[in-house]
């Protein structure tokens, strides 16, 4: 874990990197915002799991083995986040069917 968070360090030390970085992250921030503005659940959760996965297959490319290490939070958070979606799918139906 200590490696990725030193490649992330790097990232944000040196100008350039710093800038694409947290442009790309600003692009998440506004897609989620867009996505979720306009109601679209499945939109709100194809941006977060692809942004995710993303994450986790840039830093095994970009650290090699030490890219494992933040697996299980990626993995928590995406049982947490699509499990929310889940839920919250099941109620809206839930709530149609009885009126």
């Amino acid at each position: 874990m200590q490696k990725i968070l030193e490649l992330e360090k790097e990232l944000l030390a040196h100008p350039k990197s710093a800038i694409a970085t947290i442009s790309f992250m600003l692009l998440f921030v506004i897609a989620i915002l867009i996505a979720f503005w306009h109601h679209s659940l499945k939109w709100g959760l194809l941006i977060v799991n692809v942004t995710l996965i993303g994450k986790v297959v840039l830093t095994l490319f970009l650290t090699g083995e030490n890219g494992w290490a933040p697996i299980g939070n990626t993995l928590f958070g995406l049982i947490l986040v699509n499990g929310i979606a889940l839920t919250i799918s099941y109620r809206k139906k839930q709530c149609k069917t009885r009126s």
